[in-house]
């Protein structure tokens, strides 16, 4: 499946397959892009609109239902803490 994952102007795209867990996206972001594990904050898009936290692997496997029931990619959007 793949996942586009939003930081500031960056997008990094990569293929999110069954087995990889939250800590496969951020190690991606971190090493696409000058940020800092431990202060991102990272959110999905559900099937209503609304940008849902996405703080653990139940949470991406949640994102993972949604996006099959919708069809496409996986959006996230990431950010730094308190920004």
């Amino acid at each position: 499946m793949t996942c586009k994952i939003v930081y500031g102007d960056d997008i990094v795209r990569m293929t999110l397959t069954g087995d990889m867990g939250l800590g496969h996206v951020v190690d991606r972001l971190v090493s696409s892009v000058d940020t800092d594990a431990e202060n991102l904050r990272l959110r999905y898009q559900d099937e209503e609109g609304e940008w849902c936290a996405l703080n653990t692997d139940a949470d991406l496997q949640e994102c993972r239902v949604v996006t099959n029931a919708l069809g496409g990619s996986i959006r996230i959007q990431a950010s730094a803490q308190g920004k």
